[in-house]
């Protein structure tokens, strides 16, 4: 997942995701459904996998990919994400050592039908990601990362205290 920003512009990460046909074609339909870009489906299917990652959580493995197709049947799908998101995918893709389209694909058979199915009452909306917290420090000559995902509030949580420095989605070191 590498991305490129434009210089002067506010970061929206451009990166490739590679969908099979079956992946893409349902994407497409659930965009076409909802009258939504299929951006947004994908965001958020991702971000549903989020509920799931406990158990997709993987330490001294590989990466995983998704099965080869024998066929050729790959797309690619470019798409700009936002600078918390972006974050927030990348560390959801190290956390499962999972490829960002693995964990899309895998989100497609996971949780699609229950979007669709309740498309009535999802809200979009575009405003931060608040269900993450990032943390770093150093201690002994050791650089740290927490990373908190699920519903925080910077008063509630507690880093020990190299860590004190953590910033929350759409925070700049200079706004804390």
């Amino acid at each position: 997942m590498g991305s490129r920003t434009s210089p002067g512009r506010t970061c929206m990460p451009t990166t490739s995701i590679y969908m099979s046909s079956e992946t893409r074609d349902a994407v497409s339909r659930a965009a076409s459904r909802m009258g939504r870009p299929q951006r947004d489906i994908v965001v958020m299917l991702l971000m549903r996998m989020m509920d799931d990652a406990p158990m997709l959580k993987s330490a001294f493995d590989t990466v995983k990919y998704q099965p080869d197709d024998p066929g050729g049947g790959w797309h690619t799908f470019c798409i700009k994400f936002k600078g918390d998101e972006y974050e927030f995918f990348t560390d959801m893709r190290k956390h499962c050592k999972s490829t960002v389209s693995l964990l899309l694909a895998m989100a497609v058979k996971r949780h699609l039908a229950k979007i669709i199915g309740d498309d009535e009452h999802i809200i979009f909306n575009y405003f931060p990601y608040h269900a993450y917290l990032v943390g770093h420090g150093s201690t002994g000559g050791v650089f740290c990362w927490i990373s908190c995902w699920g519903k925080v509030r910077k008063q509630e949580i507690t880093f020990p205290s190299p860590l004190k420095n953590y910033l929350l989605p759409g925070e700049s070191p200079g706004t804390q």
